[in-house]
């Protein structure tokens, strides 16, 4: 859920209460909303836990949409944002659908090498920072449940330093409702195979 200026989503938080969902991910980081100011934002993260749904937060970019480069200040901007939204989250995400970005945006030659940025500018100081609030940690969500990416989490320590694995076992255009082919790369079927 996404909640700015022009994102309200009073509707979306009552359908989510009549419907029983008990977990929401919000994104707490300044680019997914439209100012620096958290009071919407904290109304909606209070509403969500009025209506018993627990939240994680997720954590993506710095206030100029941009990828972190230095993990001090991603820390610093990590610990902004929980200065005010920590109450309401009941675990934290760092990152989001990292094994993509070597591929979308061309930054990275192999995901060995998007995997070292990830821990070094997002990943370790983001722990640093949920471990002082005794925050539950959330890895980066793994877009389409890459196997690739699955493994290195474990060869490089960071499924070991999480608390819950975040995969991304949706895709477009094959919805659960339109293929049980699992050997359809972006099937559903198909990255429940994967993880």
């Amino acid at each position: 859920m996404r909640f700015g200026k022009h994102e309200a989503n009073d509707t979306t938080i009552y359908l989510a209460d009549v419907l029983g969902m008990s977990h929401a991910r919000v994104g707490i980081s300044i680019p997914e909303y439209v100012s620096s100011d958290y009071t919407l934002l904290k109304s909606y993260l209070q509403k969500l836990n009025k209506a018993g749904i627990q939240v994680s937060g997720q954590f993506i970019l710095m206030d100029d949409w941009t990828y972190p480069t230095d993990p001090l200040s991603y820390e610093r901007k990590l610990s902004e944002s929980l200065a005010e939204t920590a109450p309401y989250l009941s675990a934290m995400e760092i990152g989001n659908e990292q094994n993509m970005i070597d591929i979308s945006y061309n930054r990275f030659e192999s995901k060995e090498a998007a995997m070292k940025y990830y821990r070094n500018t997002q990943f370790n100081p983001g722990v640093k920072v949920l471990n002082k609030l005794n925050l539950p940690v959330i890895s980066a969500g793994v877009g389409l449940s890459d196997s690739n990416w699955l493994t290195l989490l474990a060869e490089t320590g960071v499924l070991d330093a999480s608390d819950i694995l975040s995969t991304h076992a949706y895709s477009y255009p094959h919805s659960p409702e339109f293929t049980k082919d699992a050997s359809i790369e972006h099937s559903f079927e198909s990255s429940l195979v994967r993880v």
